[in-house]
């Protein structure tokens, strides 16, 4: 993936490009401590629903910056997923 800067002027943070398609940056996600905790202990919770599990991970990935399609590619999920 090719990372591709905007002028200043034009867009205020930088976009991937991705079989030619340009994809937008993720929404930034600040949690807190308590918040960051309850989604990693949720992530990796054994007898938690997985679905909540997999949103968990989501939403962790999700605040290191990455995508929706590369969240969708570490976890194996659709970039649609991801991004909901």
């Amino acid at each position: 993936m090719a990372k591709q800067r905007l002028h200043p002027e034009t867009a205020e943070a930088s976009s991937e490009v991705q079989g030619g398609m340009v994809m937008r940056p993720s929404v930034e996600i600040k949690l807190s401590a308590e918040e960051r905790n309850e989604l990693e202990r949720l992530a990796r919770g054994r007898k938690v629903w997985r679905g909540l599990s997999d949103r968990a991970h989501i939403v962790l990935l999700a605040t290191e910056g990455l995508t929706n399609v590369q969240i969708g590619s570490v976890l194996g999920v659709t970039n649609q997923t991801a991004r909901k």
